[in-house]
């Protein structure tokens, strides 16, 4: 306990070194190796983890619903073996390990951009048949519209803080009827625009992008390779006549929509273990020195990655044995222990790539500190599909830049609306209003647009339909 404490305080005594610029020559190396032996210390044990969640994940399913990932797994199965199960690699084998792993991180992430697009489809056609599904039953009880209001308008501005209020309200705009112009509609777009008007042209080009998936206009690469069957039945979806389906063509489509997005979910979810696998490996291997474990809890996780890659390899998706958790026991508190030094160096790593650049230079640093930073990043919890980009000039979005932008999406949208149905429609304008800025100005701004959009919708099916979703919402 005590070597932990004075290790610590060498920790916060260099950051605080670096921070007042003292001895850099030497402080800067000693950090940077300091870093690398913590990321490589926190990386053995998430790979060790991940690899173990992932195996057991698999083993559920005993392997007969994982053919669509088999050659993935396969390559990540290779690349823990090469890494953890044979002889230490040279520096080519290692390059060439890091270069196969970052092709199959990128390929995993190509197919989740198609299962995020297809997820966003879904999310569209699930809200039209929700309006609908009413209209199949006998009878339904019917909400009071003045009481529903007041109840909604609670909800929303029963909080102080203005961000949870605005998060509130775009949940409720997300449920309601529309019953908009789309001259209205396009003028919102046009002024959620322009609040951009002077920042970088990657804010605007993020914000398109969340606003063109929301309106199933994004196509990633990939939509003509993967998952095949989800894009005929997602085809099939737009081309369906909502207003006319007959009971059981309703329920058909309504249980061909579930068993889908399930499908789906389950797919993400073996994507994100895959890459969480693929991302420590990463780390590790690109912060590994050649220098033996020595350590009982990297030890422990080296055992137990020889241990589920031998499982992996049987293919037999035998239960993982009792051993194994006595492995486990002697990582516990291993991470915590890392983590704070981990967290206190990471104070100055912006600083030092950005205030110290010429330093780096100097020192030939420059290179690591990039590896010191993608590394960081790929360990935090919202790393996990992080690309691989060289970093580009940023560009500022003038008002000619805004006007272009603003122009092609909204042709977009005319296109779209042109040749969709009606309830399709409503609903794209209903998942991206709910992610312009906030523009009412007013509380009562906000209780009438409610009331209105209930109001004005003369189909009690949907306005009840979409009561009852925003009543789950309130009810949590």
């Amino acid at each position: 306990m005590e070597k932990e404490k004075t290790h610590m305080s060498q920790v916060k005594d260099l950051v605080r070194k670096i921070n007042k610029g003292k001895n850099l020559d030497e402080n800067i190396p000693a950090y940077k190796n300091i870093l690398f032996d913590l990321y490589n210390q926190v990386s053995v044990l998430h790979v060790a983890l991940e690899y173990y969640m992932l195996y057991e994940t698999l083993q559920e399913k005993t392997g007969e619903e994982n053919g669509y990932l088999q050659e993935t797994i396969s390559v990540v199965n290779q690349l823990v073996k090469d890494t953890f199960c044979g002889e230490p690699l040279t520096a080519e084998e290692k390059q060439e390990k890091i270069d196969l792993l970052v092709a199959t991180r990128s390929d995993v992430i190509r197919k989740m951009k198609v299962l995020t697009m297809y997820t966003d489809k879904l999310q569209i056609f699930e809200h039209v048949i929700n309006r609908i599904e009413l209209k199949y039953e006998k009878e339904f009880p019917m909400a009071d519209i003045d009481t529903f209001v007041q109840k909604v308008y609670q909800y929303i501005f029963s909080g102080k803080d203005n961000v949870v209020i605005n998060e509130s309200i775009k949940e409720i705009l997300a449920e309601l009827p529309v019953r908009m112009a789309r001259s209205k509609y396009f003028q919102l777009i046009e002024n959620s625009l322009s609040v951009y008007k002077d920042s970088d042209q990657s804010a605007v080009d993020r914000y398109i992008y969340m606003l063109e998936t929301s309106a199933m206009l994004y196509e990633p690469d990939g939509v003509e390779e993967y998952f095949l069957d989800v894009k005929e039945f997602t085809e099939r979806l737009g081309k369906m006549k909502f207003a006319d389906l007959s009971e059981s063509e309703f329920h058909k489509a309504y249980d061909e929509l579930e068993e889908t997005a399930e499908y789906i979910s389950e797919v993400a979810d073996l994507y994100v273990e895959i890459e969480s696998v693929l991302n420590s490996l990463y780390c590790y291997l690109t912060s590994e020195d050649g220098q033996p474990l020595t350590d009982a809890s990297d030890k422990a996780c080296v055992e137990m990655l020889q241990c589920i890659s031998g499982l992996f390899e049987d293919g037999d998706w035998k239960g993982v044995p009792d051993s194994l958790d006595e492995k486990l026991v002697l990582t516990e508190g291993k991470q915590e222990k890392l983590v704070e030094d981990m967290l206190q160096l990471e104070t100055v790593l912006v600083d030092l790539q950005i205030s110290h650049r010429e330093k780096l230079e100097q020192l030939n640093l420059i290179e690591d500190f990039v590896k010191l930073d993608t590394i960081q990043q790929l360990l935090a919890a919202s790393g996990t599909f992080i690309e691989f980009n060289e970093e580009e000039e940023e560009k500022t979005a003038d008002e000619a830049y805004i006007a272009e932008q603003t122009q092609q999406l909204l042709e977009k949208l005319k296109t779209q609306f042109a040749e969709n149905e009606m309830c399709i429609n409503r609903a794209v304008i209903a998942a991206t209003i709910s992610k312009f800025p906030v523009f009412f100005t007013s509380s009562k701004e906000v209780e009438e647009y409610i009331r209105e959009a209930l109001e004005r919708c003369q189909d009690d099916a949907e306005r009840q339909a979409s009561m009852n979703v925003i009543q789950a919402i309130m009810e949590g």
